[in-house]
């Protein structure tokens, strides 16, 4: 069962699934009604306590994993009254104490895989990289490293300019390359100098977050602030993705300014809406695009990007 109070009305966990349709909010739902049954008055009471965001004086102390923290906001967020917004307090308490936060940096700490481990299968992917010998008549490849990823940060400027789409991003993605090693000879043929390093993806998220590195310095002139447009229909290794979310920045500079979100939820009235802070309304198409300016921010900066498998 799904409770926030006394008087609350009821979501079972089979209509949690049916209402939101989506793998990772079906563990959410399990987690919620873990810890609804096991009782957390505590963590409700601080869930819907009404506050100014970053009024803190020091962060609180929590038992609970961001995973029981993502469970309890989604359960509240579906709880009635659904027109009402919802102030995520348990996230803001926890990260926003008097300062402000990047939100690549902040989604990368809520999802960490040892807080969020349910989750981690959905957007656990994994590359391997091979060192290709370039020595005529030979081509042997070895295992050079690999790593596990929950998210990938995509170059901006892959062939020294500014790409236009997120579709071009992840095509020049870890592009293959030329590198000297006359310290490791080929294990085959013994040569010498010159490998082709190559990049072989061996596991493909269910749930594919990009982060798009529009911070490419420390100052303000080295920020990439030109619309990219976020392709809907994204191809990527050879499976294919559709976009479920984008959040945008807004302003001049990488330090300051304002983000908003736009997400995908079918509804009789639309299929996209734009959430800025508690405002929602339905998103225009350049807006989805994030190809426009926003009233009077200036142009929407797509950063973070969220796909799901197709």
């Amino acid at each position: 069962m799904f409770r926030v109070g006394a008087n609350s009305p009821v979501l079972c966990p089979d209509q949690f699934a049916d209402y939101t349709e989506q793998a990772k909010e079906a563990i959410l739902a399990r987690d919620w009604d873990r810890l609804t049954r096991d009782g957390c008055a505590a963590l409700l009471d601080a869930a819907t306590a009404v506050r100014r965001i970053g009024s803190q004086e020091t962060r609180p102390v929590t038992t609970h994993s961001h995973q029981d923290l993502l469970a309890a906001t989604l359960g509240l967020a579906l709880t009635e009254p659904l027109t009402w917004p919802l102030t995520p307090y348990l996230f803001t308490d926890l990260f926003y104490v008097g300062d402000r936060d990047d939100a690549a940096e902040f989604v990368v700490r809520v999802l960490h895989r040892d807080q969020t481990p349910g989750l981690w299968a959905l957007r656990h992917g994994r590359w391997e990289q091979y060192l290709r010998c370039r020595a005529t008549g030979c081509g042997h490849r070895r295992l050079s490293e690999g790593e596990d990823f929950g998210a990938l940060f995509l170059p901006l400027t892959p062939k020294g300019v500014v790409v236009a789409s997120v579709q071009e991003a992840v095509d020049e993605y870890l592009p293959d390359e030329d590198v000297e090693f006359d310290d490791k000879p080929c294990q085959r043929c013994g040569a010498v100098g010159v490998f082709c390093k190559e990049h072989e993806f061996t596991r493909l998220p269910p749930v594919l977050i990009l982060f798009l590195n529009r911070w490419t310095g420390p100052s303000a002139s080295e920020a990439i602030l030109t619309p990219i447009e976020t392709t809907v229909e994204l191809r990527f290794k050879g499976r294919d993705y559709r976009l479920r979310s984008v959040v945008a920045h807004l302003g001049p500079t990488p330090s300051a300014g304002h983000y908003v979100t736009v997400a995908r939820h079918d509804t009789s009235h639309d299929v996209w809406w734009l959430y800025d802070d508690d405002r929602r309304v339905m998103a225009t198409e350049e807006q989805r695009a994030t190809t426009c300016e926003y009233r009077g921010w200036g142009p929407m900066q797509s950063y973070m990007v969220v796909y799901e498998a197709a």
